[in-house]
């Protein structure tokens, strides 16, 4: 079985892991920003500001019970309950923040209360019936009560682009993606699916990569290299001269160069001669680039449509693969 990459891969267990890591998030600055904002959108506020260290989680309330996370300044009180399955609601959920709210010490501070709940949460109706309850009393307090879901939480994080230069954000966004994410295909799309065509294109897509592999195979020995889902599927050729486990030149399919419109590439150690980095590039005339989070001492080219459409038995492919690994032997082999 091939093991999941994302970093929180095995440790979201349940709410109260979800809730330590999104706070322990929330020491990034760009998160922390979202965060507040997103907040002060779903609650309408103007001002919302908090430090990491104001943070508190499972704090123990006594009677009015143990809100998820607890978020105290000078200036506010801010509770967040986590919901990411069914759980019930407890007695304190959420009438028992809502005492410990009013209480004297925070009296003149604003109140919040949220619920980070999934849209299809089961206990929902039972949640607006507490809080509208809590509203019809809270006339004399500065008292606000609000809903976010995960779905648009990550519908959010998708839009804002922090992502992009944070490793972690990115795992992160990537897990609440298949654990909140909305799967929505456009007609065109639909059609596409329903199409026995693009199952034959599929197929052939997988068949290339086993048949280049297997080209490969008589020249060099060979390393699978396959990724959880459909991300990356491929091989490595790998080293004669040096270690037999050493790879040392890759070809498969890659669904984030895919996505613009490549779906395989060859790929090649960035500590390689620039001679041979130009060779490839000369010989595909296609873009190169690093993925330095996942393979950071790798250097990726695509291959070219046109290249595909003249190599339809993979032979020249294979060849072009054996070459560049023949040189890299040759180079370390005189060194």
């Amino acid at each position: 079985m091939i093991r999941d990459k994302n970093i929180f891969h095995n440790v979201i267990r349940d709410e109260n892991t979800m809730t330590e890591i999104l706070c322990n998030l929330l020491q990034f600055p760009s998160f922390m920003r979202f965060f507040a904002n997103l907040i002060k959108e779903r609650l309408n506020l103007n001002y919302l500001h908090f430090d990491y260290q104001d943070i508190c989680t499972q704090k123990n309330l006594g009677r009015y019970g143990i809100p998820d996370i607890l978020i105290e300044t000078g200036e506010l009180a801010l509770m967040v309950e986590v919901k990411t399955g069914n759980s019930r609601l407890t007695a304190s959920q959420p009438e028992g923040y809502f005492k410990y709210l009013q209480r004297k010490e925070i009296h003149n501070k604003s109140k919040l209360l949220i619920f980070l709940i999934p849209e299809c949460y089961e206990f929902e109706e039972e949640l607006n019936l507490r809080a509208n309850r809590i509203r019809n009393s809270a006339n004399n307090i500065n008292f606000t009560f609000g809903k976010i879901y995960w779905e648009d939480l990550y519908a959010n994080l998708q839009r804002s682009e922090i992502a992009k230069s944070n490793l972690v954000l990115r795992h992160f966004t990537s897990r609440v993606k298949r654990m909140f994410g909305n799967v929505v295909f456009t007609i065109k799309e639909v059609d596409m699916l329903f199409d026995k065509k693009l199952a034959t294109s599929l197929q052939k897509i997988i068949d290339l990569v086993y048949t280049v592999k297997e080209k490969v195979e008589k020249s060099r020995d060979i390393g699978g290299r396959q990724s959880a889902g459909f991300e990356e599927f491929g091989f490595c050729a790998r080293s004669i001269r040096r270690r037999s486990d050493k790879d040392i030149v890759y070809f498969g399919i890659w669904l984030e160069t895919w996505k613009q419109g490549y779906p395989f590439v060859i790929g090649i150690s960035t500590e390689v001669e620039q001679r041979i980095k130009n060779k490839l590039s000369r010989r595909l005339q296609g873009r190169s680039f690093l993925y330095k989070d996942e393979h950071p001492n790798w250097l990726f080219y695509e291959v070219p449509k046109e290249y595909i459409k003249r190599d339809t038995n993979g032979r020249d492919i294979a060849a072009l693969i054996v070459e560049i690994a023949n040189d890299i032997d040759k180079r370390s082999n005189n060194r």
